[in-house]
């Protein structure tokens, strides 16, 4: 995958850019919308790219600390094998997984994720509703707006149902019925 081909599926350009000897990097960060926290719960990604017959070409990616405590080892390990098996549709642009086999006790708490992630928008809604608004980091785009939904059973405590919209992205992990879902409109994807 080349440095473009990751501009165009973020529809932006990096956050940061810089050059190391015969490397690329680009560091995408996406901060929490209208909440000048200085950095505290930014979800910062870098993709390290090495320069090959006169293009830069992705050689590894790293996800930030909060996206770590959110993603761990072994959380990220059987989310990657259940995407290996997925079903994959070109016609309908979606991805279906079934996540069923996911350890559920890996994934974070309530508290865990107000911890990493901050307090949630006062708009969340239902009590048992986190939202968060998060946007790109010295990016003129405003309107490129990733939200995350997180729903929790009776108790508060215990993810149900996960949503992230991005452009033409949308991901809906229902962990009750053990499905996920990664669905792109082709037509609402590219940088402006």
């Amino acid at each position: 995958m080349l440095d473009e081909d990751i501009t165009r599926l973020a529809g932006a350009q990096p956050s940061k850019k810089k050059f190391i000897r015969n490397e690329l990097v680009m560091t995408y960060i996406a901060e929490r919308k209208g909440k000048p926290i200085h950095g505290q719960y930014d979800l910062p990604v870098e993709l390290r790219f090495i320069y090959i017959d006169g293009e830069y070409r992705l050689k590894e990616a790293y996800l930030g600390k909060n996206l770590t405590d959110v993603l761990t080892d072994k959380l990220l390990t059987q989310i990657i094998q259940s995407v290996c098996k997925s079903e994959k549709s070109l016609i309908k642009q979606r991805i279906s997984v079934d996540i069923r086999a996911l350890d559920r006790s890996l994934l974070p708490t309530r508290s865990e994720i107000t911890g990493i992630l901050g307090p949630p928008n006062p708009k969340s809604g239902p009590k048992h509703t986190q939202l968060y608004d998060y946007q790109l980091k010295n990016n003129g785009h405003a309107d490129k707006v990733i939200t995350v939904k997180i729903e929790f059973d009776g108790s508060g405590n215990r993810i149900l149902r996960i949503k992230v919209k991005y452009l033409g992205y949308k991901l809906e992990a229902d962990l009750e019925k053990g499905e996920a879902i990664l669905s792109v409109d082709i037509f609402d994807i590219g940088e402006s």
